[in-house]
């Protein structure tokens, strides 16, 4: 059966680019073939839907998901900067967010990657907050919903051994609009060889700094045998699901690892019932620190704890907000830009379209975190008046925090312009305007 493709939104690879100060139209997002994606989704074997609870609003979030310009499949053993290691930038799965985490309560930075799976409960790694169950010590950002308060972490203590049971929920103050949960794998063990996809913030390399971009990468599962230095020698792996990353990146030259940073983000697998996808595993370690080298790389496995990730989400489990249409459906428009602002570069400005129907506009920013308050993004959105020199109204955010996110209510129709803006530091950065409108048909 040939499997259904999935598609994610095109964002730029971020390079540095010359400073333009005038906005420029932000580009429409195309549809372009990923053949190695293709390829290695068709050959999945799994054919089965893990959960009904959100199978109709995934179906929904995959019409408009998009995937790469071809100029991010050229990807190879020299190209690590792109990486999530050896993947591409994305602002596709609204569902993985970005995990802060504010030691003692002062300053937050990134920590770890999540999957929402209720629409008030994120699946993390327990490792990710086993030395800190303080809830007000993190908060949760979505390029598509901004920041989330926390109420509540928890993982397995009974269980938990790390690489065992490495699994936890983050409990959220309200419900996360517009966005889709993922289902998570409920039927059977994961085979080795099957395809998979891993989306999370951390790191393109070992040595690099840029932590706070998504990234989207491929891999396929392999048999855990002995991990040296990751379990004790070896120990049983039956509750992990593994994979081998090569250097040349695999035998296909496209697969990918996962890095720090995106510790208790997703693995993902593609169902071929309706193109939908669940969750298999949860991003736990790898054998050796260096990610963009050959490494075993693992995850806590899904099909194993799940009785206690569900019973632990409760009644919360698959439910849908429904106090917003969901991003990927035709009443959801999305722009999506990658840049990098250094000191020759302060500003990068991209103008955009408000229909006339359009409920809220939510600006969302995600850049390079170095967990030391070193660098420093500021955001806003305007709307520029007809005819005149300034613009005017919308919404705007400063501050050190690199994930910043604010909105506007009923914004007027017409053109506006977005802009991130260095305050101090340098990096790279995700910028995402989703634009929620009413249906026509039903204004109401």
């Amino acid at each position: 059966m040939k499997s259904q493709l999935i598609l994610f939104v095109a964002t730029s690879m971020l390079v540095a680019v010359a400073c333009a100060e005038a906005p420029r139209e932000m580009r429409t997002a195309q549809i372009y073939e990923h053949d190695s994606l293709q390829r290695v989704l068709r050959e999945s074997r799994a054919g089965v839907l893990t959960s009904r609870a959100s199978a109709l609003a995934i179906d929904n979030v995959l019409k408009s998901m998009q995937l790469p310009p071809a100029s991010a499949r050229s990807l190879n053993k020299n190209a690590f900067s792109a990486r999530i290691a050896n993947g591409v930038h994305t602002a596709a799965y609204p569902a993985v967010a970005a995990l802060l985490h504010a030691p003692q309560g002062t300053f937050f930075r990134m920590a770890c990657s999540a999957t929402l799976v209720g629409s008030r409960t994120l699946l993390t790694a327990a490792h990710c907050v086993a030395p800190d169950r303080t809830a007000s010590h993190y908060k949760v950002y979505f390029q598509h919903a901004g920041l989330v308060t926390v109420t509540q972490v928890d993982h397995p203590q009974d269980l938990y051994r790390y690489p065992a049971a490495d699994v936890a929920l983050v409990q959220l103050a309200e419900e996360v609009p517009g966005i889709a949960p993922i289902p998570l794998n409920t039927m059977a063990e994961i085979f080795s060889g099957t395809p998979g996809f891993l989306v999370g913030f951390g790191l393109s390399a070992s040595t690099s700094a840029d932590v706070g971009i998504k990234r989207l990468g491929l891999t396929v599962t392999s048999p855990c045998g002995c991990i040296p230095g990751a379990i004790p020698p070896c120990a049983a792996t039956d509750t992990l699901v593994c994979w081998d990353y090569d250097v040349p990146v695999g035998s296909r030259r496209d697969m990918s690892n996962t890095c720090r940073g995106d510790s208790g983000g997703p693995l993902f697998r593609e169902l071929q019932a309706g193109g939908m996808y669940d969750v298999v595993g949860v991003t736990s370690g790898g054998a050796t620190a260096v990610c963009e080298k050959a490494n075993k790389s693992f995850d806590a496995s899904i099909f194993k704890y799940r009785e206690w990730i569900i019973g632990a989400a409760g009644a919360d489990y698959g439910t849908v907000s429904s106090k917003l249409p969901l991003v990927g459906t035709e009443d959801v428009l999305v722009h999506a830009e990658g840049g990098e602002l250094t000191a020759k570069r302060s500003r990068a400005a991209y103008r955009i379209k408000v229909p006339q129907n359009a409920t809220l506009l939510r600006l969302s920013m995600n850049a390079q975190d170095r967990g030391n308050n070193a660098d420093a993004f500021n955001i806003s959105a305007v709307f520029v008046a007809a005819g005149a020199a300034d613009a005017t109204g919308g919404c705007a955010v400063q501050g050190d925090l690199q994930f910043k996110s604010c909105s506007v209510a009923s914004p007027r129709s017409g053109e506006w312009d977005v802009m991130v803006t260095r305050r101090r530091g340098s990096g790279l950065f995700q910028l995402v305007v989703t634009i929620f409108t009413a249906d026509p048909a039903n204004p109401s």
